[in-house]
């Protein structure tokens, strides 16, 4: 009887410590976006954006379609679920949309007949990342499109935390700019990384100018110069 009731005992016993033990169903940490890192998404989902350009009537539009700020799951790693909890989460805002006057033109080809097509693009792309060689560093990637030919990497980390910019001179922080006779507050001036060689009726642009809270408010296309945004 004694026996017994002693391997009850260790058997509670054991059964409290793995039961204290298990965090499986402990929350993971969430890595969140700053306030001044969101500061830079000043798009809203339904929103109309509508350019002009010098000495000319013509007006083209585009139209935010998604706005979807997400928390997700980036990778398991050595991040071990059963023993420390759910994975970790980290903020991801995505912003896409499209040009509603007019369709993108893509040259006719094998795994693309068709002659043009009307193409959602990522205006905005920020996401806290946990680099795999560095799990102890969480950073911020980002990505600035623009009308389906355009993509280039603002810099978002290093302006948000007042470092130099990289000296590839593909952008450039003002302090401020007016465009289209609108006065903006801090703007990144994106330049073109890459060459491209445009096929027929293809327009490509070489820099756009994004403000802080606001988006694209310029952009300069080959052929016709620059549009700015309009109220």
């Amino acid at each position: 009887m004694r026996k017994i009731l002693l391997l009850s005992a260790v058997s509670a016993a054991y059964s409290l410590v793995f039961t204290s033990c298990d965090k499986s169903n402990m929350p993971g940490p969430v890595y969140q976006l700053t306030a001044e890192e969101k500061a830079w998404q000043g798009y809203q989902q339904g929103q109309q954006l509508r350019f002009s350009r010098a000495g000319s009537s013509q007006v083209r539009t585009y139209l935010i379609v998604e706005v979807d700020d997400r928390l997700e799951e980036q990778y398991q790693s050595v991040w071990i679920t059963p023993v420390q909890g759910k994975l970790p989460r980290y903020q991801h805002i995505t912003v896409k949309g499209y040009r509603t006057d007019s369709v993108i033109y893509t040259p006719v080809g094998f795994a693309n007949p068709r002659d043009s097509a009307r193409a959602v693009d990522t205006f905005l792309d920020l996401q806290k990342y946990m680099p795999r060689a560095d799990p102890s560093t969480t950073i911020l990637l980002s990505e600035v499109g623009w009308d389906h030919w355009f993509i280039g990497n603002p810099q978002l980390q290093a302006v948000t935390t007042n470092q130099p910019l990289s000296v590839s001179g593909n952008v450039e922080l003002l302090p401020s700019i007016t465009l289209g006779g609108i006065s903006y507050g801090p703007t990144l001036r994106i330049k073109r990384a890459y060459v491209v060689y445009p096929a027929p009726r293809q327009r490509i642009i070489s820099q756009i100018w994004y403000a802080k809270g606001v988006g694209v408010v310029g952009y300069e296309e080959l052929g016709t110069g620059l549009w700015y945004r309009l109220r």
